[in-house]
């Protein structure tokens, strides 16, 4: 009831259309009720996406929960160990599957010869054990993946192919994966990862 009251005492009394640029303009301009602020000037923003329940982002009109304009100082990013270790997982997944001529550990030749018999070859298996171990440790969101990596380590169970990655035995082992399966690894990866991101 108050609301419309205040603006038609800021109609009878006249009402601005201001126009800003800066975030000092604000402090500087007296802004009323009823006035129209116009406010232009770079900055980002980030809505987080829906999703519907096959967890897939739906269109949604573009709308932000949070806003920095020009030179407002950005909060810094929630820090997670989830999110970081999800990361590091895929990060260590794609490099094995997909490495870079310079890639510590890795013979060229040797990798486009597997190529072109297509294979792939993962040059440090013991990296992924290691990082999938940090991730799911406590978790029965990876049952798939560490099934998996366990059939691919030719170990009975997965506490033993940790056991074997952690103490070093691993060390040097590459395991050789048709095409098909190196995507298949590297789509359970995926698919384990974004679950815990959004989760978390």
């Amino acid at each position: 009831m108050g609301l419309p009251i205040k603006l038609g005492f800021a109609w009878l009394g006249g009402t601005e259309k201001i126009k800003v640029e800066d975030p000092k303009d604000l402090v500087s301009r007296q802004i009323k009720i009823g006035d129209t602020l116009v406010a232009q000037g770079k900055g980002m923003c980030y809505r987080p996406p829906n999703f519907n329940k096959e967890n897939q982002a739906q269109f949604v009109p573009f709308d932000c929960s949070g806003i920095y304009w020009n030179d407002v100082s950005l909060l810094t990013e929630p820090q997670s160990e989830v999110v970081e270790r999800s990361i590091s997982l895929l990060d260590t997944v794609k490099s094995q599957l997909h490495p870079d001529k310079n890639s510590a550990g890795v013979n060229p030749r040797l990798q486009r010869d597997i190529m072109k018999s297509g294979m792939n070859i993962i040059f440090d298996f013991s990296a992924i054990i290691m990082g999938t171990e940090q991730l799911c440790h406590n978790s029965d969101n990876c049952l798939k993946l560490k099934n998996a990596l366990t059939n691919l380590g030719s170990t009975e169970d997965w506490p033993a192919l940790v056991q074997k990655a952690s103490t070093g035995k691993l060390k040097g082992a590459h395991v050789l994966l048709r095409a098909g399966s190196a995507e298949a690894l590297e789509n359970i990866v995926e698919d384990t990862i974004y679950d815990f991101i959004k989760t978390e």
